[in-house]
């Protein structure tokens, strides 16, 4: 998201609060609502691009583990399988290479092969009603599994260098003092936004996890939990770059 009004940009890591940090910015509307929600993975990023540069940048992180068990419940072609089980067969971008994949567990090629379908199904519907002129929901993106479930966070906030491509980190645990923050530092009014979402008491991720199912996930996003210094136990971070 880009909000020329408050001159920031907000890369938007899935299931970590996005829908409730654009609702603060409502004049990001249209095509600059989903600008730069790739970060640094967009093709049209370059960090010497003068607004990239001027504009504040910021993003959400969470916790990796809460975060995955939050994409896993989210997606029609995970939710209905063990979390070991989408660890050692996790979607990649395209959806047809999991199916293709003779490695790929039998649930595994099953949900993906619905829901490629399911999406295809959804694709030709909505060029039929927009070619009757009516209006209908835009489709899912190719990926959608992928960027919820998969990739890691720091591969669209961080260069290859190692660099950090954000002026500023919300943690997703510390919410509230995060955004505020960065409120302050774009001159911009502090409102909790009533879309703001919170963890339903009970839903805890450490309990969908055994010693197997903890290796595959270290093995899967180890950068991520390296980089932000979260801790399985605690839930929270130690990130050298923290800010106070």
């Amino acid at each position: 998201m880009i909000s020329h009004a408050w001159r920031c940009i907000f890369v938007h890591q899935r299931k970590s609060a996005g829908t409730s940090v654009k609702a603060m910015f409502p004049d990001a509307t249209g095509a600059d609502r989903g600008r730069f929600n790739e970060g640094v993975l967009e093709p049209h990023w370059d960090e010497d691009d003068p607004t990239i540069r001027a504009y504040l940048k910021f993003t959400v992180i969470r916790n990796p583990w809460d975060r995955f068990i939050s994409g896993w419940k989210h997606c029609r072609s995970t939710k209905h399988r063990s979390v070991l089980d989408v660890l050692e067969n996790l979607p990649r971008e395209s959806l047809l290479s999991n199916v293709l994949d003779p490695r790929t567990s039998a649930p595994a090629r099953w949900h993906y092969g619905r829901e490629i379908l399911r999406q295809a199904k959804d694709r030709t519907k909505y060029t039929v009603r927009t070619a009757l002129g009516r209006e209908d929901d835009t489709p899912q993106r190719p990926g959608h599994e992928y960027r919820h479930v998969t990739r890691q966070q720091v591969q669209t906030v961080v260069y290859p260098d190692g660099r950090l491509a954000m002026d500023r980190v919300v943690f997703f645990e510390e919410l509230d003092a995060g955004l505020s923050e960065v409120c302050r530092l774009l001159g911009k009014p502090w409102r909790k936004p009533p879309a703001l979402r919170v963890r339903r008491a009970g839903d805890d991720y450490r309990r969908h996890f055994d010693d197997r199912s903890l290796a595959a996930f270290a093995r899967a996003f180890g950068r991520d939990i390296e980089y932000w210094g979260y801790d399985f136990d605690t839930g929270l971070p130690d990130w050298p770059r923290r800010q106070t």
